[in-house]
């Protein structure tokens, strides 16, 4: 079972994935420590990552939960996933075809199987700009600055009822959330 925290800077992934990760003694997998410096940086400058940036990173991202479940672990990964193609990449990464994935036009998607996607759980932490524009404004030590968190609204992709995902409100207490993913966890 791989559970993969996705959304906007801001919403809760790292926190969220902390506590999931420690109540079921399983992997996390902090998709900020997949990045290569030179994404850091870039956003460090306020300056939002392309597609080529990111195509890495996902790919990176990829070989962990493919390695998960190759070993029949269980896994979290945190990672903003903000759009469908994204997360097909986390999926089924080289796998999933692109034609012009890295030019910051729409995708033309070929599909893949969806076989390793039945053990995937999305879990879209989901907010509104304000609350997470106050949540940005307050943390310290990140190399993600809060005005890049617009640009993240601006391209998000909200899954699709194919992705198997389950959206959670990032208002209510963590512990409601965490309650929340673990019947997600149990129906699967």
């Amino acid at each position: 079972m791989i559970v993969i925290l996705m959304g906007v800077c801001g919403c809760g992934k790292t926190t969220i994935g902390e506590i999931l990760a420690d109540q079921l003694s399983w992997e996390l997998a902090e998709a900020d420590d997949y990045h290569p410096s030179s994404n850091k940086e870039k956003m460090g400058q306020g300056i939002p990552l392309t597609d080529q940036d990111r195509l890495p990173w996902l790919l990176a991202l990829h070989q962990v939960i493919n390695r998960w479940q190759n070993s029949e672990q269980c896994g979290i990964v945190t990672c903003s996933a903000l759009k469908k193609y994204y997360r097909q990449l986390l999926l089924h990464g080289n796998q999933y075809k692109l034609t012009n994935c890295c030019n910051d036009s729409s995708a033309t998607k070929t599909p893949v199987a969806q076989d390793n996607q039945n053990n995937v759980l999305f879990v879209y932490l989901k907010g509104d700009i304000e609350t997470l524009q106050k949540r940005m404004e307050v943390r310290k030590g990140h190399f993600m600055p809060a005005e890049l968190l617009k640009s993240q609204f601006q391209i998000l992709e909200e899954p699709d009822i194919d992705e198997n995902c389950l959206a959670v409100d990032v208002r209510r207490p963590a512990s409601d959330i965490i309650d929340d993913i673990l019947k997600a966890i149990n129906k699967m």
